[in-house]
């Protein structure tokens, strides 16, 4: 695959009650990171780079073990603090991490989708909608995420007829995966400042306005292939997911 994976592996493990870098996270005798690796090189992936932050010198080491790949290393200035993914990004290309000649997978290693070839169909889908559209990135969705709180339904007396907890709703939701094209460096550049006080996401700096432009493809995928792993819970669902046969 002709493309260059950006993988954003700066973060905490906080919510998970661990003191590691969430990528390094064991799952079965495996690293999260590890996981998604294997599936990029199952994609054919050879040319990756890593925006390092929190505890790097760790996940540097352990990533020494893949030797067949190109890799280049992104690490924040001051890993003390979070950048957010927008800041990190922009520090990637101002040191020449991330090749601006091609186009980038940007992906991270905190989620697992059950789906081992799914970059490819991402990225087939990606140049279909930029031959036909001329689009400058496309965003992986998945069709429908489960609502985090208990949801119910009134009367015009505000009477309760129905009470669901944590209901699946049916709305195309982002899970942090995208492919952009190099015109999209330019917009970062732009459109991302690093002596902004607090982290800046490419969710709510660079995606809004490619969407606003009409420059944004979406991919959807099932939801039943997504497994978020954010909180302690969404861990023990993930070991029970991946030992069931």
């Amino acid at each position: 695959m002709d493309i260059q994976s950006v993988i954003l592996a700066g973060g905490k493990g906080t919510r998970l009650g661990v003191d590691i870098p969430k990528c390094m996270v064991d799952l079965h005798g495996k690293r999260l990171i590890d996981i998604c690796m294997e599936n990029l090189l199952a994609n054919g992936i050879k040319e990756y780079t890593f925006l390092l932050g929190y505890k790097h010198e760790l996940v540097k080491s352990h990533l020494s073990r893949y030797d067949n790949i190109k890799a280049r290393y992104s690490i924040d200035p001051d890993t003390s603090i979070s950048w957010g993914k927008g800041k990190a990004f922009k520090y990637a290309l101002i040191n020449h991490s991330i090749d601006r000649s091609k186009r980038a997978l940007i992906t991270f290693p905190d989620d697992i989708i059950l789906d081992s070839f799914v970059y490819k169909r991402l990225l087939e889908a990606h140049l279909d909608a930029r031959n036909r559209y001329g689009i400058l990135a496309t965003v992986m969705l998945v069709s429908r995420t489960r609502y985090p709180y208990g949801v119910a339904r009134l009367d015009s007396n505000n009477l309760v007829y129905e009470f669901e907890e944590k209901p699946f709703i049916e709305i195309p939701t982002n899970i942090g995966i995208y492919i952009f094209e190099p015109e999209v460096y330019d917009l970062v550049m732009q459109k991302i400042d690093l002596d902004y006080p607090g982290p800046l996401e490419l969710e709510n700096t660079i995606m809004p306005i490619l969407a606003k432009e009409r420059k944004l493809n979406g991919f959807l995928i099932d939801g039943k292939k997504w497994l978020p792993i954010n909180t302690k819970k969404d861990y023990e669902n993930a070991l029970k997911v991946l030992t069931t046969p």
